[in-house]
């Protein structure tokens, strides 16, 4: 089984460096040009399952790289972190509206819930739940083709993924890169994980 993790294209969150979980930030012109780039990274594979986030960032990313012809599941876990009273701010609106709120998000950002919103370490709890229930499917698969599984998400989550290929250390989380339309390739063989491609 080989996950494509494609993260969706420039928002105008991302380019005026706000904080967007959950919000619907929607794609600039850039990002909307990165979905049909998208295309070219993905031409010529054959999806056996395509899931998406539920935000709308991640859909209209998904059909301008594959057009609204394909079948797509649209999963919850993969939404982004939600960063809760953080959400759609800059750092430096953060910093003046909820310093002590960041404190403890920077002294424990693996535990700390922020208000409204959720941990890091929940985050990862509900992408381990559906990366376990992958593998399930590839242990109880009849069939020895080879499974091509698009996933379109948001950073956040594929450093999670990524995270939990790499021994489920999430101490990784902010070593790893996620570019706006990238794609990074997972591939699960005889029970174990490897990453093929990170971050292109």
């Amino acid at each position: 089984m080989r996950l494509y993790l494609a993260r969706h294209g420039e928002t105008e969150g991302n380019f005026n460096g706000r904080y967007c979980g959950i919000c619907d930030t929607p794609l600039t012109e850039r990002g909307k040009a990165q979905g049909l780039e998208l295309s070219l990274k993905l031409r010529g594979i054959d999806f056996n399952d395509i899931y998406v986030s539920p935000l709308k960032r991640c859909s209209e990313t998904l059909s301008r790289a594959l057009g609204n012809e394909v079948t797509v599941r649209e999963e919850q876990r993969l939404r982004e972190i939600s960063f809760g009273i953080f959400e759609n701010k800059t750092y430096e609106e953060i910093l003046e509206k909820y310093p002590e709120e960041e404190r403890l998000w920077s002294e424990d950002w693996k535990g700390y819930r922020l208000p409204g919103g959720e941990s890091t370490l929940e985050a990862y709890d509900r992408v381990q739940s559906f990366i376990k229930e992958l593998e399930e499917q590839e242990t109880m698969g009849e069939t020895s083709e080879e499974r091509n599984i698009l996933i379109v998400t948001h950073g956040g989550i594929i450093k999670l993924f990524l995270c939990y290929v790499l021994g489920e250390n999430l101490d990784l989380f902010w070593k790893l890169k996620s570019d706006t339309a990238s794609v990074s390739i997972l591939n699960l063989s005889q029970g174990f994980w490897s990453i093929e491609r990170v971050n292109y």
